[in-house]
Protein backbone atom coordinates (compact mmCIF):
# COMPACT_ATOMS: atom_id res chain seq x y z
CA UNK A 1 0.00 0.00 0.00
CA UNK A 2 1.59 3.55 -0.94
CA UNK A 3 2.58 5.80 2.14
CA UNK A 4 2.28 8.74 -0.37
CA UNK A 5 0.04 11.52 0.56
CA UNK A 6 -3.27 12.08 -1.72
CA UNK A 7 -3.26 15.52 -3.39
CA UNK A 8 -6.60 16.40 -5.17
CA UNK A 9 -6.44 18.96 -7.88
CA UNK A 10 -9.63 20.89 -7.96
CA UNK A 11 -10.13 22.71 -11.38
CA UNK A 12 -13.20 23.76 -13.45
CA UNK A 13 -11.13 23.62 -16.50
CA UNK A 14 -10.84 20.10 -18.35
CA UNK A 15 -7.30 18.49 -17.64
CA UNK A 16 -3.91 20.12 -19.63
CA UNK A 17 -5.82 22.83 -20.90
CA UNK A 18 -4.80 25.07 -17.99
CA UNK A 19 -1.47 26.72 -17.56
CA UNK A 20 0.57 24.90 -15.01
CA UNK A 21 -1.40 21.65 -13.86
CA UNK A 22 -0.50 19.62 -16.42
CA UNK A 23 3.27 20.16 -15.33
CA UNK A 24 2.21 20.25 -11.10
CA UNK A 25 0.86 16.94 -11.85
CA UNK A 26 3.95 15.85 -14.46
CA UNK A 27 6.36 16.41 -11.59
CA UNK A 28 5.01 15.66 -8.66
CA UNK A 29 3.23 12.08 -9.48
CA UNK A 30 6.52 10.35 -8.02
CA UNK A 31 5.77 12.13 -3.96
CA UNK A 32 1.67 11.96 -4.26
CA UNK A 33 -1.03 9.90 -5.35
CA UNK A 34 -2.72 12.79 -7.60
CA UNK A 35 -6.53 12.95 -8.88
CA UNK A 36 -7.43 15.74 -10.86
CA UNK A 37 -11.33 17.04 -10.73
CA UNK A 38 -12.47 19.13 -13.77
CA UNK A 39 -15.13 19.51 -16.35
CA UNK A 40 -15.09 17.40 -19.21
CA UNK A 41 -15.47 20.83 -21.55
CA UNK A 42 -15.16 18.48 -25.07
CA UNK A 43 -11.85 19.64 -25.76
CA UNK A 44 -9.14 16.53 -26.26
CA UNK A 45 -8.58 14.62 -23.11
CA UNK A 46 -4.56 14.28 -22.20
CA UNK A 47 -3.71 11.10 -20.72
CA UNK A 48 -1.05 10.85 -17.77
CA UNK A 49 -0.01 7.88 -16.12
CA UNK A 50 0.33 8.32 -12.25
CA UNK A 51 -2.73 11.20 -12.49
CA UNK A 52 -6.49 9.87 -11.76
CA UNK A 53 -8.50 12.73 -13.37
CA UNK A 54 -12.60 12.87 -12.77
CA UNK A 55 -14.53 14.25 -15.23
CA UNK A 56 -17.22 16.39 -14.57
CA UNK A 57 -19.88 16.45 -17.17
CA UNK A 58 -21.01 20.15 -18.03
CA UNK A 59 -24.89 21.19 -17.68
CA UNK A 60 -26.31 23.77 -19.89
CA UNK A 61 -27.78 25.82 -17.45
CA UNK A 62 -24.71 27.74 -16.28
CA UNK A 63 -25.91 28.08 -12.45
CA UNK A 64 -27.01 24.40 -12.50
CA UNK A 65 -23.17 23.85 -13.98
CA UNK A 66 -21.68 26.06 -11.34
CA UNK A 67 -24.18 23.70 -8.12
CA UNK A 68 -23.09 20.42 -10.02
CA UNK A 69 -19.25 21.38 -9.99
CA UNK A 70 -19.50 22.59 -6.37
CA UNK A 71 -21.42 19.40 -5.16
CA UNK A 72 -18.89 17.15 -6.97
CA UNK A 73 -15.88 18.71 -6.07
CA UNK A 74 -16.70 18.83 -1.54
CA UNK A 75 -18.65 14.95 -2.08
CA UNK A 76 -14.67 13.97 -3.57
CA UNK A 77 -13.22 15.41 -0.91
CA UNK A 78 -15.16 13.11 1.59
CA UNK A 79 -14.95 9.86 -0.48
CA UNK A 80 -11.44 10.06 -0.22
CA UNK A 81 -9.38 11.00 2.81
CA UNK A 82 -7.33 13.43 0.57
CA UNK A 83 -3.67 14.98 2.59
CA UNK A 84 -4.47 18.52 0.18
CA UNK A 85 -6.83 20.11 -1.06
CA UNK A 86 -4.94 21.93 -3.91
CA UNK A 87 -8.42 24.62 -5.72
CA UNK A 88 -8.08 26.64 -8.21
CA UNK A 89 -9.46 29.99 -7.96
CA UNK A 90 -13.19 31.08 -9.14
CA UNK A 91 -15.71 33.60 -7.65
CA UNK A 92 -16.96 30.61 -5.45
CA UNK A 93 -14.09 28.60 -4.39
CA UNK A 94 -14.90 29.56 -0.72
CA UNK A 95 -17.85 27.19 -1.03
CA UNK A 96 -15.21 24.33 -1.36
CA UNK A 97 -13.18 26.20 1.42
CA UNK A 98 -16.17 26.20 3.74
CA UNK A 99 -17.65 22.89 3.07
CA UNK A 100 -14.81 20.32 1.97
CA UNK A 101 -13.84 17.57 3.92
CA UNK A 102 -11.02 18.86 6.18
CA UNK A 103 -7.64 18.82 5.19
CA UNK A 104 -4.49 20.91 4.21
CA UNK A 105 -6.78 23.73 1.77
CA UNK A 106 -5.03 25.93 -1.31
CA UNK A 107 -6.11 28.69 -3.07
CA UNK A 108 -4.59 28.95 -6.34
CA UNK A 109 -5.29 32.74 -7.50
CA UNK A 110 -4.15 33.15 -11.38
CA UNK A 111 -5.73 36.27 -11.60
CA UNK A 112 -7.44 39.95 -10.01
CA UNK A 113 -10.68 40.71 -12.71
CA UNK A 114 -9.77 42.12 -15.78
CA UNK A 115 -12.87 43.56 -16.30
CA UNK A 116 -13.27 47.00 -18.24
CA UNK A 117 -15.73 48.21 -15.66
CA UNK A 118 -14.52 49.37 -12.46
CA UNK A 119 -16.75 48.70 -10.37
CA UNK A 120 -17.49 45.57 -11.57
CA UNK A 121 -13.55 44.52 -11.45
CA UNK A 122 -13.60 46.26 -7.75
CA UNK A 123 -16.84 44.03 -6.80
CA UNK A 124 -14.97 40.51 -8.24
CA UNK A 125 -11.35 41.42 -6.60
CA UNK A 126 -13.35 41.70 -3.22
CA UNK A 127 -15.06 38.93 -3.47
CA UNK A 128 -11.75 36.96 -4.68
CA UNK A 129 -9.96 38.51 -1.52
CA UNK A 130 -13.20 36.98 0.50
CA UNK A 131 -12.47 33.75 -0.56
CA UNK A 132 -8.75 33.46 0.20
CA UNK A 133 -10.80 33.37 4.22
CA UNK A 134 -11.67 29.64 4.11
CA UNK A 135 -8.42 28.51 2.76
CA UNK A 136 -5.11 27.65 5.01
CA UNK A 137 -2.78 29.55 2.11
CA UNK A 138 -3.07 31.24 -0.72
CA UNK A 139 -1.03 30.50 -4.04
CA UNK A 140 -0.43 33.94 -6.61
CA UNK A 141 1.45 33.93 -10.01
CA UNK A 142 2.66 37.35 -9.34
CA UNK A 143 3.77 39.78 -5.52
CA UNK A 144 1.95 42.58 -7.59
CA UNK A 145 -1.45 41.06 -8.08
CA UNK A 146 -2.01 40.82 -4.60
CA UNK A 147 -2.16 44.78 -4.59
CA UNK A 148 -5.48 44.67 -6.08
CA UNK A 149 -6.40 42.18 -3.16
CA UNK A 150 -7.10 41.57 0.27
CA UNK A 151 -4.75 38.93 1.43
CA UNK A 152 -3.30 38.00 5.14
CA UNK A 153 0.34 38.26 3.97
CA UNK A 154 1.01 35.22 6.53
CA UNK A 155 -0.88 33.58 3.85
CA UNK A 156 0.46 33.72 0.42
CA UNK A 157 3.05 31.61 -1.43
CA UNK A 158 4.57 33.30 -4.38
CA UNK A 159 4.69 30.53 -7.27
CA UNK A 160 5.40 32.16 -10.45
CA UNK A 161 4.24 31.30 -14.21
CA UNK A 162 6.89 29.11 -16.03
CA UNK A 163 7.00 27.16 -19.09
CA UNK A 164 7.91 23.75 -20.52
CA UNK A 165 10.77 23.50 -23.27
CA UNK A 166 8.99 22.36 -26.30
CA UNK A 167 11.72 22.59 -28.65
CA UNK A 168 15.72 22.47 -27.61
CA UNK A 169 17.44 23.21 -30.61
CA UNK A 170 19.10 26.09 -32.13
CA UNK A 171 16.52 28.13 -34.85
CA UNK A 172 17.91 29.49 -37.46
CA UNK A 173 16.58 33.79 -37.99
CA UNK A 174 17.44 33.85 -42.08
CA UNK A 175 13.53 34.94 -42.48
CA UNK A 176 11.01 35.49 -39.60
CA UNK A 177 8.27 33.39 -38.78
CA UNK A 178 6.05 35.04 -36.31
CA UNK A 179 3.79 32.84 -33.46
CA UNK A 180 1.12 33.80 -31.58
CA UNK A 181 -0.31 31.41 -28.36
CA UNK A 182 -3.23 32.47 -26.26
CA UNK A 183 -6.08 33.64 -25.26
CA UNK A 184 -7.84 35.77 -28.19
CA UNK A 185 -10.65 37.44 -25.70
CA UNK A 186 -10.05 41.60 -25.34
CA UNK A 187 -6.26 41.05 -26.38
CA UNK A 188 -6.79 43.29 -29.55
CA UNK A 189 -4.76 40.36 -32.00
CA UNK A 190 -5.86 41.81 -35.27
CA UNK A 191 -3.74 45.15 -34.47
CA UNK A 192 -0.77 42.56 -34.81
CA UNK A 193 -2.22 41.85 -38.37
CA UNK A 194 -2.67 45.46 -39.09
CA UNK A 195 0.96 46.24 -38.13
CA UNK A 196 2.35 42.91 -40.20
CA UNK A 197 0.68 45.00 -43.31
CA UNK A 198 2.10 47.84 -42.02
CA UNK A 199 5.48 46.43 -42.21
CA UNK A 200 5.50 44.71 -45.20
CA UNK A 201 3.86 47.60 -47.37
CA UNK A 202 6.91 49.87 -46.03
CA UNK A 203 8.89 47.06 -47.65
CA UNK A 204 7.15 46.41 -50.92
CA UNK A 205 6.29 42.80 -49.59
CA UNK A 206 9.55 41.74 -49.80
CA UNK A 207 10.65 40.15 -46.39
CA UNK A 208 10.94 36.47 -45.78
CA UNK A 209 7.83 36.37 -42.83
CA UNK A 210 4.67 34.61 -42.07
CA UNK A 211 2.54 34.82 -38.99
CA UNK A 212 0.84 31.89 -37.55
CA UNK A 213 -1.81 32.61 -34.54
CA UNK A 214 -2.58 29.49 -32.03
CA UNK A 215 -5.72 30.46 -29.72
CA UNK A 216 -9.40 30.64 -29.40
CA UNK A 217 -11.42 33.46 -28.08
CA UNK A 218 -15.13 33.86 -28.60
CA UNK A 219 -16.73 34.51 -31.76
CA UNK A 220 -16.23 38.20 -32.16
CA UNK A 221 -12.95 37.57 -31.56
CA UNK A 222 -12.61 35.17 -33.89
CA UNK A 223 -14.20 36.36 -36.56
CA UNK A 224 -12.40 40.13 -36.45
CA UNK A 225 -9.36 38.05 -37.10
CA UNK A 226 -10.86 36.37 -39.76
CA UNK A 227 -11.92 39.42 -41.37
CA UNK A 228 -8.50 41.24 -40.84
CA UNK A 229 -6.51 38.96 -42.71
CA UNK A 230 -9.26 39.35 -45.32
CA UNK A 231 -9.21 43.18 -45.29
CA UNK A 232 -5.18 43.26 -45.15
CA UNK A 233 -4.68 40.73 -48.06
CA UNK A 234 -2.76 38.28 -45.93
CA UNK A 235 -3.97 34.93 -46.42
CA UNK A 236 -0.08 33.91 -48.30
CA UNK A 237 1.30 35.58 -44.81
CA UNK A 238 -0.97 35.03 -41.80
CA UNK A 239 -2.61 31.46 -40.91
CA UNK A 240 -4.96 31.17 -38.27
CA UNK A 241 -5.20 27.60 -36.51
CA UNK A 242 -7.25 27.77 -33.94
CA UNK A 243 -7.15 26.40 -30.14
CA UNK A 244 -4.38 23.79 -29.69
CA UNK A 245 -3.82 21.65 -26.95
CA UNK A 246 -0.47 21.51 -24.76
CA UNK A 247 0.94 18.39 -26.65
CA UNK A 248 0.03 19.77 -30.18
CA UNK A 249 2.39 22.57 -29.49
CA UNK A 250 5.85 21.36 -29.83
CA UNK A 251 5.29 21.13 -33.64
CA UNK A 252 4.74 25.13 -33.96
CA UNK A 253 7.51 26.29 -31.29
CA UNK A 254 10.13 24.14 -33.57
CA UNK A 255 8.37 26.05 -36.72
CA UNK A 256 8.27 29.50 -35.64
CA UNK A 257 11.39 31.27 -34.70
CA UNK A 258 9.68 34.85 -33.39
CA UNK A 259 7.24 34.53 -30.52
CA UNK A 260 4.53 37.62 -29.96
CA UNK A 261 3.71 38.55 -26.60
CA UNK A 262 0.72 40.66 -27.24
CA UNK A 263 -0.96 41.52 -24.10
CA UNK A 264 -3.18 45.16 -23.73
CA UNK A 265 -1.34 47.62 -21.75
CA UNK A 266 -4.18 48.57 -19.22
CA UNK A 267 -4.10 48.39 -15.68
CA UNK A 268 -5.79 45.11 -15.76
CA UNK A 269 -3.31 43.66 -17.96
CA UNK A 270 -0.34 45.72 -16.81
CA UNK A 271 0.74 43.15 -13.99
CA UNK A 272 -0.24 39.93 -15.09
CA UNK A 273 2.52 37.70 -16.23
CA UNK A 274 2.03 35.80 -19.43
CA UNK A 275 2.60 32.04 -19.50
CA UNK A 276 3.50 32.87 -23.66
CA UNK A 277 6.03 35.18 -23.08
CA UNK A 278 7.84 32.36 -21.05
CA UNK A 279 6.84 29.53 -23.67
CA UNK A 280 8.50 31.69 -26.25
CA UNK A 281 11.48 32.48 -24.49
CA UNK A 282 12.33 28.97 -22.80
CA UNK A 283 12.13 27.26 -26.38
CA UNK A 284 15.06 29.88 -27.65
CA UNK A 285 12.55 32.10 -30.16
CA UNK A 286 13.23 35.77 -30.17
CA UNK A 287 10.26 37.43 -28.30
CA UNK A 288 8.18 40.95 -29.47
CA UNK A 289 6.58 42.10 -26.34
CA UNK A 290 4.13 44.93 -25.64
CA UNK A 291 5.25 46.76 -22.66
CA UNK A 292 3.53 45.33 -19.75
CA UNK A 293 5.05 45.63 -16.45
CA UNK A 294 5.08 41.92 -16.25
CA UNK A 295 6.79 41.89 -19.87
CA UNK A 296 9.46 44.49 -18.56
CA UNK A 297 10.42 41.87 -16.05
CA UNK A 298 11.46 39.17 -18.57
CA UNK A 299 12.55 40.79 -21.71
CA UNK A 300 15.81 42.35 -22.56
CA UNK A 301 18.38 43.19 -25.27
CA UNK A 302 19.07 39.37 -25.32
CA UNK A 303 15.56 37.71 -25.89
CA UNK A 304 13.25 40.43 -26.92
CA UNK A 305 12.13 43.67 -28.21
CA UNK A 306 9.26 45.83 -26.35
CA UNK A 307 7.20 48.07 -27.85
CA UNK A 308 3.80 49.76 -27.38
CA UNK A 309 0.16 47.98 -28.19
CA UNK A 310 -0.83 49.24 -31.49
CA UNK A 311 -0.36 48.50 -35.14
CA UNK A 312 2.56 50.95 -35.94
CA UNK A 313 4.50 50.02 -32.89
CA UNK A 314 4.58 46.56 -33.78
CA UNK A 315 5.35 47.24 -37.45
CA UNK A 316 8.61 49.16 -35.90
CA UNK A 317 9.76 46.41 -33.57
CA UNK A 318 9.44 44.16 -36.83
CA UNK A 319 11.84 46.78 -38.41
CA UNK A 320 14.29 46.15 -36.08
CA UNK A 321 13.74 42.40 -35.29
CA UNK A 322 14.21 42.22 -39.07
CA UNK A 323 17.07 44.14 -39.82
CA UNK A 324 18.93 42.53 -36.76
CA UNK A 325 17.59 38.66 -36.94
CA UNK A 326 20.94 37.09 -37.46
CA UNK A 327 22.11 38.58 -34.30
CA UNK A 328 19.68 36.25 -32.35
CA UNK A 329 21.33 33.42 -30.65
CA UNK A 330 18.60 30.65 -28.95
CA UNK A 331 20.91 29.54 -26.76
CA UNK A 332 21.15 33.00 -24.79
CA UNK A 333 17.81 33.04 -25.35
CA UNK A 334 16.90 29.68 -22.59
CA UNK A 335 19.55 31.12 -20.39
CA UNK A 336 17.53 34.19 -19.72
CA UNK A 337 14.70 32.06 -17.88
CA UNK A 338 15.89 28.56 -17.17
CA UNK A 339 14.80 28.97 -13.60
CA UNK A 340 11.33 29.03 -15.15
CA UNK A 341 11.17 25.66 -16.22
CA UNK A 342 8.09 24.20 -14.85
CA UNK A 343 10.51 21.28 -13.28
CA UNK A 344 12.45 23.78 -11.81
CA UNK A 345 9.44 25.70 -10.16
CA UNK A 346 7.84 22.38 -8.67
CA UNK A 347 10.81 20.68 -7.52
CA UNK A 348 12.36 23.72 -5.71
CA UNK A 349 9.61 25.73 -5.40
CA UNK A 350 5.66 24.03 -4.75
CA UNK A 351 7.21 20.61 -3.70
CA UNK A 352 8.95 22.19 -0.70
CA UNK A 353 6.01 24.51 -0.03
CA UNK A 354 3.81 21.71 -0.25
CA UNK A 355 5.94 19.41 2.15
CA UNK A 356 5.45 22.57 4.63
CA UNK A 357 2.03 22.58 5.09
Amino acid sequence: MSDKEKLLFINPHQFGHTAGYYYYCKYLRTEYNIKYLGFDEGLKKLVMPGTNVIYIQQKKNKILRILNFLYNSIRESYRCNYDILYVYSFYLSFIIGLFAKKSRKILDIRTCSVSANPLKRRLINRLLSFNTLFFDRVIVLSPDLIKGLIINPLKYHYLPLGSEKYFGENHTFDDLRLLYVGALNTRNIYQSIEGLYFFLERNNFKPHISYTIVGFGNIHEEDTIRESIDKYGLKEYVVFDGRRSYDELPEYFEKCNIGVSWIPKTSVFDQQPATKTFEYLMSGLFCMATSTKANKDLINNSNGILFNDNAHDFADALEDVYKNKNKYDSARIRETVKEYSWQNLVENNLLPFLKSL
